[in-house]
């Protein structure tokens, strides 16, 4: 069944596929299944993925690298891993919209708060709002 809970351990090993884009998606469909056992799997995932990030080797084709690194701390965060929180943050102030989005809305949906954010606001604005995200240290 879609969204099964039954099926977040195949869904996690999708995790490790070669192909990033595949392994996207599977942690898209883990943050709607929403099995915090899947966290060290996702841990893994978010990790390969910085690293890439760090060697040149993320495939253009799955976006911009602020954009699928938010969506694995997304994922994490929504999933019960509060450690995700900073980094989530760090990414409202990314140059890229969908980053800030995707940021946003997991705070938003976990904190039920907005602190002025707009992902897609003036600059100035961002970055203040960012700020009061950055300083508010709720667990």
């Amino acid at each position: 069944e879609i969204g099964s809970v039954d099926a977040a351990p195949f869904v996690a090993a999708a995790l490790r596929d070669p192909v990033v884009g595949v392994a996207s998606w599977a942690c898209q469909a883990l943050a709607t299944i929403g099995d915090p056992a899947t966290l060290p799997a996702l841990h893994y995932y978010h990790d390969r993925l910085l690293s890439e990030r760090a060697a040149g080797t993320l495939p253009a084709s799955v976006g911009h690298p602020d954009f699928i690194i938010s969506q694995s701390a997304a994922t994490r965060l929504v999933l019960g891993d509060r450690s995700a929180r900073p980094e989530l943050a760090s990414f409202l102030l990314s140059d890229d919209l969908s980053a800030r989005r995707t940021a946003h809305s997991a705070l938003t949906s976990i904190y039920q708060e907005r602190h002025g954010y707009e992902p897609d606001g003036p600059v100035d604005l961002r970055r203040a709002a960012a700020r009061r995200w950055q300083a508010d240290r709720t667990p």
